[in-house]
């Protein structure tokens, strides 16, 4: 089929195919246009290798490319793809052919899961695929192979799948419509899991379906047209209610003929939302109680609902080809417009457009343009293609600045001369009425299944001051079907060529985009090309035309106030990898409006790093007088007059923010006081009674220390926590340098054995003193003089620096543990060996030479055990030589330790040991007991 559609585009083309070649050849002419965009359209990858097509035939749903942003910042654009290998699967894309990879190959080998449907519900791909097990059933993805999962077989066990269609975001929340194989087709919601999908309410009770359809997020309330069986029959609009979370029939119109007296609406169609004047239109057909078509209507309702919906106009049906209600908004005065296809006055069919706010039968409507098709807003500017004929170009209406009387169409540019640029679109099922099974999906309701392939506008970037680029297919009479670009002013209009300055496709032959989509600050699209970077033909792959590099957001520093010389960093996320050249900067405003005395400051952040990334680094350090209390702003664009900012393939960008520039209240700035730039802690080491713990407060500028009053003065000290009391070390010089010096004195009792640290509540403590900085002189808003700042006090709010292996120790080192010789008789000549375990290391310290014995009573005796061995570790070894007068027979006794006169047992820092204990049983170590032989 897609081939037989191929020679259909070429026939309507005036070109034609044979074997592989063309009939005819055209000269490359660009005489109409203004300019050639620059070269940057590059495959994504081969993935079908050699001249087989990876991209599907047709697919069941709208998106085909569709980007996330995952909760670690990654974006990524996921597509389908059909190769001979894996058959239709999940890929994703970072938008380089590196990072273009199979996400899931759900049937393995050459099977297809055909996903369809694919839709971002908060950062997580909803989709519908078919395992080859369970039919077409729902499926979320993570991006990776193994988060790729089922989420539940709805219609259990039978194979046939539950076929989810029309699947739509609403709030955080996948609502879609699904065959559970007992209720028909109805709507259903998902939350990612099996226990939170289910079916929402069975419209249509028992196994007949409701069919819903036109499922549309209005501004977090679903609104979507179902078929719930009544009389007379036909499809009705419904609104899920979130209070109940159960779905509500929109009331019918009120009567406004006395000939039918019970108006029914049936079979809504087109919905169109807007946010402004909280109203859904849509087009829909009045009808009589038994079933009489009355009026096919344009209608509105309010997005509460409360009311029945309102007559806006009647409409002509165009016929399958649709009506294209579009909402455009005009970025400038935030005036709306909603535009139509519409066959009135029949038989011409034309572009219409009214005041959505002023909606009330009667309203007047306005004709722009004839037998217009595929309506698309491009940032407050209608994009459509329009003619009949031989002559169908694309054309717009700019709606900026202008009234509902003063619109115009204008022609975008004639691409062709000689016939049309553009073809009538196709869609389903009317041109397809052999496929019911892919394209209708609503029984006898037929649907609107716009094939998004030789007419599809797509925006790409834009905001209130710049339109962003669009992206349309179109045939020059010349080249064939290839991809064109307007730039964003839409003054010049122009073919997309490869990174070799040629055509996708080169020559006469079609390269045939479709499936357009903006995503990750590209245009992805599928076309039939040649490699740039060898000529070969490719078949029909996913390209990317990644066009110039645009700021989506900026990442501040954390919120705190931020002093002199500190430095702030500020990452600015790129919507692609961006090449950066020279030092361009980040425009910044400082204005305080505590002190509108000061003059507003514009300061600028420098980048420093990132290029070949999407996030760029810039650094800006606070000088002396800067001061915004109230919160940074960033200032828009970015200055590029040291720099530039560009693309992999050198389209440069412009530096605007899109959105708007953000404000940080939270990042604030004073470079007017004073204040502690370090704070220096004593040496790494351990300090016991009496030692100094000396501090060095290092401030932005000298200060001078000065009492406030005559008596009663307080030291300004610091607060330190040393274990689980607070003391204070307090100033004790420095006063008129930029080094204050505060001392603690440690005291018994003190013991902080993992460190101490400055107290997190209230580090730094003025007292009753004034610690100042001299006054400086501030510019002032003309005509206003100079500002004087008077004396600044040093600020006090001080960041709790680290304090590295700091240790107050005023305990002593304690025995732990006693081992004992072992428990027998022992005769002349052995050794008795007492280890005696202290919970840290001890030291033994004195300058007589004489050493610490162990007291033990042996018999009536009292006898010396001598250490031999312990100093510096935690364990004292002592030993004593059994005599050949020494006996006990009932067992010795440990009396304690003996430490001759200036000898001392210490820890590292002179606390003395704790020799006191609790005498161990030793009654079994006996000496020289007599052996008894019989």
């Amino acid at each position: 089929m897609l081939g037989w559609l191929r020679r259909q585009w070429a026939q309507r083309d005036g070109v034609t195919r044979g074997n592989g070649s063309l009939h005819q050849r055209f000269r490359l002419i660009f005489e109409q246009l203004e300019e050639r965009t620059a070269p940057s359209a590059s495959p994504l990858g081969d993935l079908n290798a050699g001249a087989l097509n990876s991209a599907p035939t047709f697919l069941n749903g709208e998106r085909w490319f569709t980007e996330l942003t995952f909760s670690n910042g990654l974006t990524r654009i996921f597509f389908v793809a059909n190769t001979a290998a894996t058959g239709e699967e999940l890929w994703m894309t970072d938008g380089t052919p590196a990072g273009t990879t199979l996400v899931r190959d759900i049937v393995q080998g050459t099977g297809s899961s055909s996903p369809r449907f694919l839709t971002n519900v908060n950062g997580t791909l909803f989709f519908a695929a078919n395992d080859g097990q369970s039919g077409f059933e729902l499926w979320t993805s993570d991006g990776t192979a193994g988060g790729t999962t089922r989420v539940v077989d709805i219609r259990g066990g039978t194979g046939a799948g539950s076929d989810p269609r029309f699947l739509v975001n609403v709030d955080g929340t996948l609502f879609f419509a699904a065959n559970d194989g007992q209720n028909g087709f109805e709507l259903w919601r998902s939350g990612g899991t099996a226990a939170t999908t289910q079916m929402v309410a069975n419209l249509n009770a028992g196994a007949a379906s409701s069919n819903p359809h036109w499922l549309i997020n209005a501004n977090n309330i679903l609104f979507f047209a179902a078929d719930p069986g009544g009389n007379p029959p036909g499809f009705q609009l419904f609104r899920l209610d979130p209070a109940t979370n159960s779905p509500t029939a929109i009331p019918d119109p009120t009567p406004i003929s006395v000939l039918n007296p019970n108006p029914r609406l049936r079979n809504p169609r087109w919905p169109v939302y807007f946010p402004d004047q909280q109203r859904l239109f849509f087009i829909g057909e009045e009808r009589t109680n038994a079933g009489g078509l009355v009026e096919l209507r344009m209608w509105y309702i309010n997005q509460g609902a409360t009311i029945a919906p309102q007559r806006v106009i009647d409409v002509v049906d165009p016929g399958n080809d649709g009506f294209f209600l579009t909402a455009v908004q005009d970025p400038t005065t935030g005036r709306d417009f909603l535009f139509w296809r519409d066959r009135r006055p029949s038989p011409f069919i034309r572009l219409w457009v009214l005041d959505p706010g002023v909606a009330s039968p009667g309203v007047t409507a306005v004709s722009l343009a004839s037998d217009p098709f595929d309506l698309h807003n491009h940032n407050g500017v209608l994009m459509f293609s329009q003619g009949q004929g031989i002559d169908r170009e694309p054309a717009f209406v700019d709606t900026r600045g202008q009234t509902l009387s003063s619109l115009s169409a204008t022609l975008l540019a004639n691409i062709n001369p000689t016939g049309p640029s553009l073809t009538r679109p196709i869609y389903f099922p009317t041109d397809f009425a052999g496929q019911p099974a892919l394209w209708n999906y609503l029984g006898t309701q037929a649907t609107w299944y716009h094939w998004q392939s030789t007419v599809f506008f797509t925006s790409l970037g834009g905001s209130s001051s710049n339109l962003g680029l669009l992206y349309f297919a179109a045939n020059d009479g010349v080249n064939g079907i290839e991809l064109w670009r307007a730039n964003n002013t839409l003054s010049a209009v122009n073919m997309v060529l490869t990174v070799n300055n040629d055509q996708i496709a080169p020559g006469p032959r079609s390269s045939v985009p479709r499936f357009l989509a903006a995503g990750a600050g590209s245009l992805l699209f599928s076309a039939t090309g040649n490699d740039p970077s060898g000529g070969a033909f490719l078949g029909e792959e996913p390209w990317i035309e990644i066009g110039p590099p645009r700021i989506l957001r900026v990442l501040a520093p954390p919120a705190r106030i931020y002093r002199m010389r500190d430095v702030l960093q500020f990452i600015v996320v790129m919507d692609k990898p961006t090449l950066v050249s020279g030092t361009p900067k980040l425009n910044l405003i400082l204005s305080d409006t505590s002190s509108p005395a000061l003059q507003q400051q514009n300061v600028q952040a420098s980048y420093v790093s990132g290029s070949g990334s999407r996030q760029l680094i810039f650094r800006y350090t606070v000088l002396r007088g800067h001061r915004d209390l109230d919160g940074i702003e960033i200032a828009s664009p970015l200055d590029l007059s040291n720099g530039t900012i560009t693309n992999i393939v050198g389209d440069q960008g412009d530096g605007q923010f899109t959105p708007s520039p953000q404000a940080f209240a939270g990042v604030r700035i004073n470079g007017l006081p004073p204040w502690v730039l370090q704070v220096k802690g004593p040496p790494v080491g351990t300090y016991g009674v009496g030692d100094i713990l000396t501090f060095q407060l290092i401030t932005s500028e000298v200060v001078t220390a000065v009492p406030s009053g005559a008596t009663n003065q307080i030291v300004p000290y610091l607060n330190i926590r040393i274990g689980n009391v607070t003391r204070q070390a307090y100033l004790v010089g420095g006063s008129g340098t930029n080094t204050l010096t505060f001392r603690y004195k440690v005291v018994a009792g003190d013991y902080a054995p993992e460190g101490i640290y400055l107290d997190p509540t209230e580090p730094f403590n003025a007292g009753t003193y004034n610690i100042r900085a001299p006054s400086i002189t501030l510019p002032a808003p003309a005509p206003n003089p100079p500002v004087i700042t008077g004396p600044r006090d040093l600020d006090t709010a001080i960041r709790t620096p680290v304090l590295f292996r700091v240790y107050v120790d005023t305990r002593g080192p304690r025995i732990s543990n006693i081992t004992l010789p072992g428990l027998r008789n022992y005769v002349t000549g052995q050794v008795l060996e007492f280890r005696f375990r202290f919970n840290e290391t001890v030291f033994v310290r004195g300058s007589s030479g004489g050493r610490p014995t162990l007291r033990l009573q042996v018999g009536s005796a009292v006898r010396h055990a001598t250490l031999t061995s312990g100093h510096a570790t935690n364990v004292l070894t002592f030993r004593y030589t059994i005599q050949a007068h020494d006996q006990d027979l009932d067992g010795i006794r440990i009396l304690g330790f003996h430490l001759p006169s200036g000898v001392r047992i210490t820890d590292a820092v002179g606390n003395l040991a704790l020799l006191t204990f609790t005498p161990p049983d030793t009654r079994l170590i006996r000496v020289n007991v007599p052996t008894i032989r019989l």
